[in-house]
């Protein structure tokens, strides 16, 4: 386990940076803990203070005198309120995609031609796992996932970039799937983007645990982000009763996202502005290229 995730009660914890603001005291929290040093934050009046153990103050100076150093042209890059509005528009892409492959394809055709069948996942078609994403059955169908694409996809995106963050949506949707159809070996068909939307939220609720574990002395408030997370999965994920929404197929989904949230929130602290995000998006765009061009 990381050291952040140890509890050293020896000595007592010393302050080492101190009157920051929110936002600094989030980042200087962010790198001490990608560090491994553990670390608490507090807040009196005239703001917020980090504190270590003493036997860590001059790593911790070191590593934050180094991260300054290394961030110096930040302000070169394009301000957050632009990166705000921006990153939605991400969202809302993935959710006219959708919309226009439901306008393409007849839906009961498609659906067993590319819908997410466990029985020929498992004899090695595993195109359908991503191909299975962009079919829905009906406008109502649709419209849901359409709403959670546009919500949560753009959570993620705002979270590690366009590029990153679609890329994991498209693989955690992908996973959910395969893991549906081991789950049922046989027998079975569905379709919808909802495995990769509750993948979105998965994501989401794991990078929030991580940033509430690494900065918060509490054991119990990281697990909100996860408790919240769960109780979204059992609200939207459980459908409406009439026994045609694939639950097994949201919590594969939601539990395929949840590594890849942790994993990118301990190296991704913040989106990209780089030539990465371009590239990963091209990358995620490439898998459903291929996917489609495998299919019959």
């Amino acid at each position: 386990m990381p050291a952040l995730f140890t509890k050293r009660m020896e000595s007592p914890m010393s302050p080492v940076f101190e009157n920051l603001k929110k936002k600094e005291a989030d980042a200087y929290g962010l790198v001490l803990a990608s560090a491994g040093i553990r670390y608490s934050m507090s807040w009196d009046e005239a703001g917020w203070r980090l504190a270590v153990d003493p036997i860590d103050r001059t790593a911790a100076s070191d590593t934050i005198q180094k991260y300054l150093a290394e961030n110096r042209g930040f302000k070169t890059r394009p301000p957050a309120s632009t990166l705000k509005k921006s990153l939605p528009l991400s969202g809302l892409c993935g959710a006219v995609i959708i919309l226009i492959c439901h306008a393409f394809f007849n839906m009961e055709e498609a659906s067993w031609a590319y819908g997410s069948s466990a029985r020929h996942i498992l004899n090695g078609e595993w195109f359908r796992a991503v191909t299975s994403l962009f079919l829905h059955k009906d406008v109502a169908h649709l419209a849901g996932n359409m709403a959670g694409l546009a919500l949560f996809g753009s959570g993620v995106c705002m979270s590690f970039g366009y590029g990153a963050g679609w890329l994991m949506i498209l693989l955690s949707g992908a996973v959910g799937n395969g893991a549906n159809a081991i789950f049922y070996q046989s027998g079975h068909l569905s379709i919808g983007a909802s495995t990769a939307v509750f993948g979105a939220i998965g994501i989401l609720s794991a990078r929030r645990f991580f940033i509430m574990r690494t900065s918060s002395e509490s054991k119990t408030k990281p697990w909100l982000p996860m408790a919240a997370g769960v109780a979204l999965l059992g609200f939207l994920g459980a459908g409406n009763g009439e026994g045609n929404t694939d639950v097994s197929a949201h919590l594969f989904g939601f539990l395929a996202g949840i590594p890849m949230g942790f994993f990118c929130a301990a190296f991704i602290k913040r989106p990209l502005q780089s030539a990465w995000q371009p590239l990963l998006a091209l990358v995620a765009s490439g898998v459903v290229m291929l996917s489609w061009m495998m299919a019959p």
